[in-house]
């Protein structure tokens, strides 16, 4: 998993849009193990990078920046709590539902 990891994260960085499904699809699977099976914030922290960067899902955008405040304030470590800082503070929330 670390290996999906590291490509997931490294990808979203140069990737296109026929790259974004895969890259979005990755992502949740990182997610998913982290949240059921392990807890590995680095996983949740590349969810969160490629949620943000490339979903288009409001609802998910919100679930992402959920995951990143927690993180934040987490008993983590420090580089991967300012990277979840980092991630508030660099994308907007999206636009609460009527």
């Amino acid at each position: 998993m670390t290996g999906l990891n590291n490509f997931v994260y490294y990808s979203c960085f140069e990737a296109d849009e026929t790259q974004k499904g895969f890259l979005l699809e990755k992502a949740r699977i990182l997610r998913n193990y982290s949240q059921e099976r392990f807890y590995f914030p680095r996983f949740l922290l590349t969810y969160i990078r490629v949620i943000l960067q490339m979903g288009t899902d409001p609802e998910e955008r919100r679930q992402a920046l959920a995951i990143a405040a927690k993180l934040a304030d987490a008993p983590i470590a420090k580089h991967e709590q300012d990277e979840a800082r980092l991630y508030l503070a660099s994308f907007p929330q999206p636009a609460v539902k009527p």
